[in-house]
């Protein structure tokens, strides 16, 4: 962090330069004040959800079997939580969590939990609440190592997970493409070591995620319909998009070499 200090001599020339925050020349001692000039780093982000966490059977927050916070099992559309669905061309739908339908078809999450975390979420750095385009803020990021975004989901739905590469910048996309990507990675090779997970690079978990989203747009699938973002359903995905695409297999085999050390 870059710092600075001004001499000012009292009672003499620059009797003037004794503003908060510059060091004082006395008589008998120099006493410096520092004062810091850049503010603490801030990571912006924003998270949205597949269309399938919110329909389909048993797994999903909005469902049909009772598992989500919005169950139809009992004869009605709003369970315990007190959701309602809103006229207005199924766009919203409002309850303890709230989600907004995006022009792409994904749901943005309003009003979830993101917390900044070690590789074995062991360790909480920061966490932020999103707003009404599921954007957030993370304030406090340290520096040094590799760290992960993360927003747990109700039930058994699990959760959004993303990288944040050590000094990232851009912004922090967490949706389900990414998140099973990442969390592919994070079962099968960094297995909350957080030495492994610093080898991992933004560079190469982006393109693993370009490699995912080709492979599905190839298959004419062109988004991702998951009724769950649950570890074991990731990594059974994944696996599948791997047998896809001779592309995505190969990426992900790159990013095995560089993080599984024998």
């Amino acid at each position: 962090m870059r710092m600075r200090a001004c001499l000012a001599i009292t009672a003499v020339v620059l009797a003037g330069c004794s503003a908060p925050g510059h060091a004082r020349l006395t008589a008998t001692r120099l006493e410096p004040v520092l004062t810091a000039t850049r503010s603490a780093p801030m990571l912006m982000g924003r998270a949205s959800l597949p269309v399938g966490l919110l329909t389909g059977a048993g797994a999903g927050i909005l469902s049909e079997h009772g598992v989500g916070i919005i169950a139809n099992n009992a004869g009605q559309m709003a369970g315990t939580n007190g959701g309602t669905v809103l006229a207005n061309n199924g766009g919203q739908i409002v309850g303890k969590t709230k989600f907004t339908l995006l022009a792409s078809g994904q749901k943005a999450a309003i009003g979830f939990k993101v917390q900044l975390v070690d590789a074995a979420f062991a360790t909480v750095y920061d966490e932020a609440q999103t707003d009404e385009e599921g954007r957030f803020a993370f304030t406090k990021v340290p520096g040094g190592h590799n760290l992960l975004a993360r927003l747990e989901l109700p039930g058994e739905a699990g959760r959004l997970v993303g990288l944040v590469p050590d000094g990232a910048t851009q912004e922090l996309v967490l949706e389900g493409v990414g998140t099973h990507v990442v969390g592919y990675v994070l079962d099968q090779y960094v297995k909350a070591d957080q030495a492994t997970l610093d080898r991992l690079s933004g560079a190469d978990a982006a393109e693993a995620v370009a490699r995912a989203e080709a492979a599905l747009a190839a298959v004419a699938m062109g988004k991702l319909d998951a009724a769950s973002l649950a570890g074991p359903s990731v990594v059974k995905t994944v696996g599948v998009w791997r047998s896809l695409s001779k592309d995505f297999d190969g990426q992900l085999d790159a990013i095995k070499r560089k993080l599984v050390v024998n």
